[in-house]
């Protein structure tokens, strides 16, 4: 039990890892669509300065945090770099666990920046004649990566909760 224990800390240091990971990208992921959207309407505003007096608050706290999440998340090691160096002398039931974690971030990811993408064509929509122009403009890349939005959703909703996935490894033993 006490080896269990040390590794019950480890996969909640783990998840500790990948929740800030997971934040600071969302966060990242908002701060590119805010850019993105300010670029687009820069036109109708006098200058940056109007533009930049018109935002939010929250908004502007946002933009103004860049850098310094830019720099936790280049601190925060890769999934790769944490699983060496958390999992030497785990088993293959552990291994398993960790590729759903890793599928699991992967999945959140991808819909977060589609999310992010959806937020942004929806502030820039007005520059816009229509959806389809708007659509036309994208990148290759991000109309595949909308057009994935479902399979995704779909994906995360097939993986297990960790505890469902604990309870099905142990049954295994």
């Amino acid at each position: 039990t006490s080896e269990n224990n040390g590794r019950d800390d480890k996969d909640d240091s783990s998840n500790d890892i990948a929740e800030e990971m997971e934040k600071l990208q969302y966060q990242l992921t908002l701060i590119e669509a805010l850019e993105e959207r300010n670029k687009a309407q820069l036109e109708s505003f006098a200058d940056e300065q109007h533009q930049w007096e018109s935002l939010e608050e929250e908004d502007r706290e946002l933009l103004l945090s860049k850098d310094s999440i830019v720099e936790r998340l280049e601190r925060i090691p890769e999934p790769k770099e944490r699983e060496t160096s958390e999992n030497n002398g785990r088993d293959d039931k552990d291994d398993s666990s960790n590729d759903i974690a890793e599928e699991m971030e992967k999945l959140q990811y991808q819909l977060t920046l589609i999310e992010a993408l959806e937020e942004r064509n929806k502030a820039q929509l007005e520059s816009f004649a229509d959806e389809q122009h708007q659509w036309e403009s994208l990148e290759e890349e991000d109309r595949e990566l909308l057009l994935s939005k479902d399979s995704i959703v779909e994906r995360l909703e097939r993986i297990p909760e960790p505890k469902e996935r604990e309870t099905s490894e142990n049954n295994g033993r």
